[in-house]
Formats: structure tokens, sequence, C-alpha cells
């Protein structure tokens, strides 16, 4: 007994002068048929694997099927014909976004997330899109000499892996430089076509840096005091540094913060570092030493170094009876060093 087979035809071209539609089959000797609104044509798969037939005039949606007479699995493709002409995979051009950027930065080994998104356009109907499979669609990325990094297949958005013509992937950065890297993007589809070419910038850093910082804090709103407070913020810090270098490599935080201002009045106070042993350290356009450490952990290469701060360790507003009411603002600069500041 012969198992079953799922037959598999495909329209591969047009031969306009002709007004000729070409195709394969799965087998020689399988029926085609074409159905296309009420007109129906049928051809024979010759046995090179081929079929071709006269081209359907007009508009509208053209379905192929394959049939055989072993009682084989009946296989269908489709496409659509505007003014007598058909869509096929030779007419499709692909076209790459990039959707979350152009410029990253990392530590050596670590991947780089990069998504995208692949519109197919019908070159007979530029109004016309085209949903693409993504198992037919590759995304490459290249040194920009050319020389292959990797090569993945399509899968979907973040939150919609099955998305047609969506991927999200990461990069790997084994094999670039320290300092910024140029990486070529294009995307090729399964008949070798190949998309417009993209270009990241990669800046991959010694291995030490920043992780999650606090984008924004607050700090506790209260009356006027009438003696100097400190004011302990409304969140917890979270000030992450992410070192990949090796074990027993050392790193020192240091912040500096800008003065507090509201609209009509700059604060009579300052933001204060408060370490383990309890001393007060202005931040106000002094750099501050606020955390330090050394790498002892392969497996745990993130530490947050506010996760030890007690309830009087950290940063706090530092604030004087004679302010003014108001709504302050500033900000905080952050640096990260791998030697101690003399």
């Amino acid at each position: 007994m012969v198992s079953q087979i799922k037959l598999s035809p495909h329209i591969t071209g047009f031969e306009a002068n002709k007004r000729i539609i070409t195709g394969t089959g799965t087998q020689g000797g399988d029926l085609i048929t074409a159905k296309f609104g009420n007109q129906i044509k049928k051809t024979r798969v010759d046995h090179e694997g081929r079929w071709q037939m006269k081209c359907f005039s007009g508009n509208g949606h053209l379905m192929v099927t394959g049939t055989n007479a072993y009682d084989d699995i009946p296989g269908h493709t489709e496409t659509v014909i505007n003014n007598g002409t058909p869509r096929t995979d030779a007419t499709i051009k692909l076209n790459l976004f990039l959707t979350n950027g152009h410029t990253f930065s990392t530590a050596k080994g670590r991947k780089v997330l990069v998504t995208g998104m692949i519109l197919g356009t019908d070159q007979n109907d530029f109004d016309r899109d085209v949903i693409l499979k993504n198992n037919a669609l590759t995304i490459h990325f290249a040194h920009a000499d050319g020389t292959p990094i990797a090569s993945y297949k399509a899968n979907g958005s973040v939150n919609e892996p099955d998305k047609a013509g969506y991927f999200h992937l990461k990069l790997p950065t084994e094999s670039l430089k320290q300092g910024p890297n140029d990486v070529k993007v294009w995307v090729s589809d399964q008949h070798g076509q190949r998309s417009n070419i993209d270009t990241l910038t990669v800046n991959v850093n010694s291995g030490l840096m920043f992780g999650q910082i606090n984008a924004q804090m607050r700090f506790r709103s209260n009356t006027i005091p009438q003696s100097e407070r400190l004011l302990s913020p409304t969140d917890q810090w979270q000030i992450e540094v992410h070192d990949t270098r090796p074990v027993a490599s050392k790193w020192y935080v240091y912040a500096t913060a800008t003065k507090m201002k509201s609209a009509q009045h700059s604060l009579i106070g300052d933001l204060v570092y408060i370490d383990a042993a309890g001393q007060k350290h202005v931040m106000t356009n002094q750099e501050t030493l606020v955390g330090h450490g050394t790498h002892t952990n392969p497996n745990q290469q993130t530490t947050n170094i506010a996760a030890t701060w007690q309830a009087r360790q950290g940063i706090f507003l530092d604030v004087q009876p004679e302010l003014y009411a108001g709504s302050y603002h500033g900000k905080v600069n952050w640096s990260l060093q791998d030697t101690p500041q003399s």
C-alpha cells in the first residue's frame, strides 16, 4: 500500500507576450484545475513537473487545484488577476522596515532585540499589499563588508508570534568588535528575491553597562518644615549595573544632581546621599559615590545597588525651613566607572 501525499501546485510565472500562466506540479500527470469566477480551465503537469495554460482576462481571484487518480490529497494555490495579469511570486516586491530603531548599545556577548516588518507589494498593482508567509521569509544580518553574522526565519511580532510579515529576533554580538559596528539587514524569500538593505549601528562596550534606572522619582509631599528634614522617595530606587567582565572586576557608580527648581524659585536644600555609616553627601553639582561592587558570580551579572539601602540609607531630598512652597524638579546624571576617582 502506498501512503497518500499532499499535492503542491504552484504558479511560477506569466508570459506576457503569449498571455500564458506557467506553474509546477507535484508529479507528471497531475490534473491542474484553475477556477476564475465562473470560468474553469484544466491542464496536465508534464513529465518535467511543469504546466501552463492561457490566462484569464479581467480582474478577480484565481484558485488553482492539483489532483490525480491516486487519491492523493488535493493541493491548492491562489493569486489575484489584475487587468488580465496574474500576481506571481516574481511580481512581489519585498519592503523591509525596522520598527524599534537603528542604534543599539550593548555589552560583548549580549544579544540585541531587533524588530521589524516586511511588506509585500504587488508590482502590477501597487495599491494592493500581499500577505507574506513567515516560513518563506529569511532575515539576514551581515557585517558592513558583507560577511554573514546570522540568518533567521521571520517569527511574528513580540505579542503575536504568528503575525504574518513581522519578526522579533535577537542579534548575537560575539562577532562584533568593541565600539560602533555597522550591521546590514535584509530579507529574502524562497525564490531568492531580496528586499532593500537597511543598516543598524550596534555599539559594543567593554562588558560594563547600566541596566534599568528609574526614569523618574518623586519625593513625598510635605508642609514647609520648621527645621531641616529628609524626605524619602515614594518608590524604590532601581539602579542596575550589568557586568559581563571577568570575575574580580570592580565597578563604581557616581551620581551628580542639578539644583532643584520650581517655576519661580530654587529649592533651599539638595539631593543628598546617606551612606551606610550615616554620613550625608550633598549631590548638587558634585559627583558622589553612591555604590560600588566586585563581579564575583558569572551567573549573576546584574546588581541593583539600591537593593541594600536601608530606611536611612540612599538618596533623599534634604529640605530647609526657608523654602517656598511649590513643585520642584531636577535631574540626576549617572556615571559608571571601572576605576575609583582619585
